[in-house]
């Protein structure tokens, strides 16, 4: 088997990856956060990129490559759009349940309180104003990408329903087992910040191999 990967060049897309994944880390150096809570930035990624690909998806099936999805006997034409809400919120789900159910047994040991609702955690990282903010920041970049690299550049003309239904898969399976291996190592080891760097800068080489391939481009 072999990998079929370009070398990543550093345009926006790519300036993008590597400024996010740091960004976290302003937080861990400034704001006094544990290592957990980067790993959740890293889970609300998930979200953020689905949401967006629904946008791509819509435009696609309006203006992208009516030629090809017209010869592909395997697109589901405007189906792809429900099609990966629900797969892609399965997932994104599934991700969710795992890693906020590891974070709610360790605030619960660290805390001395017994049980932690599962609710309650999300509700302690989505209710702090830091991580409202980095999170905020995110989303404009995304916005700035999705106008700026994929609206005006014309890129959705070459776009088929099935190229963009299956996008981000490979993309955020990577990063969603980084989140879980990294809350895995937090509740072993009771401290992440070792681990951290590493599992960033893997986070960080995946995506930008996965950037902008098909699925079935990756494996030959």
């Amino acid at each position: 088997m072999k990998f079929n990967f370009e070398k990543p060049k550093l345009d926006n897309y790519t300036i993008n990856i590597i400024v996010w994944n740091l960004m976290p880390y302003w937080g861990v150096l400034f704001l006094n956060w544990q290592p957990l809570t980067v790993f959740a930035c890293y889970a609300f990624e998930s979200i953020i990129i689905g949401v967006f690909n629904v946008f791509k998806l819509i435009v696609v099936y309006f203006s992208g490559n009516k030629e090809m999805d017209d010869a592909d006997p395997n697109s589901l034409g405007f189906f792809s759009i429900p099609a990966f809400v629900f797969s892609y919120g399965l997932l994104a789900l599934c991700q969710f349940f795992i890693f906020f159910s590891f974070c709610s047994m360790i605030i619960s040991d660290d805390k001395d309180k017994g049980p932690v609702n599962l609710l309650d955690t999300i509700s302690l990282f989505t209710n702090s104003q830091s991580i409202f903010l980095i999170l905020s920041a995110y989303v404009m970049s995304y916005v700035y990408l999705f106008v700026n690299d994929f609206i005006l550049t014309g890129d959705y003309t070459r776009r088929t329903m099935r190229d963009q239904l299956t996008e981000p898969f490979p993309f955020v399976m990577g990063s969603q087992f980084i989140v879980l291996l990294g809350a895995f190592f937090y509740g072993a080891f009771g401290n992440g910040v070792m681990i951290l760097p590493a599992l960033t800068t893997v986070k960080v080489i995946t995506q930008l191999l996965l950037k902008n391939h098909k699925p079935s481009e990756i494996f030959a």
